[in-house]
């Protein structure tokens, strides 16, 4: 099964996008993100924030947990676990799309 299921897990392949209805910015190191459309923002961590970076052009669950397990000493397992759930939150936000059918 490629994508997410109903609880929410993201196999390698999901593809992460972020959606153009938010604005991002970056204020003292951390991401602001402002929904253009309902006025509510989101103030993210220096890691949020570095996720947020990595995920401006579409790219895959798998790429992504890579990429921050090689700049940050952190096991495999414990990086797709937190950015799933980090994942999943903003996707539930509607501030990316997880879907397996984007090109990345």
């Amino acid at each position: 099964m490629t994508g997410t299921d109903a609880e929410g897990s993201l196999d390698a392949d999901t593809r992460i996008v972020r959606n153009d209805r938010f604005v991002f910015g970056v204020i003292d190191g951390e991401a602001v993100i402002i929904d253009t459309d309902g006025g509510k923002y989101l103030n993210v961590n220096r890691t949020g924030t570095r996720i947020l970076d990595l995920i401006a052009e579409p790219v895959r669950f798998g790429d992504l947990c890579g990429a921050l397990t090689t700049r940050y000493a952190v096991d495999r397992d414990a990086c797709e676990r937190d950015v799933r759930s980090f994942l999943l939150d903003l996707s539930g936000r509607g501030i990316v799309a997880l879907d397996p059918q984007i090109e990345a």
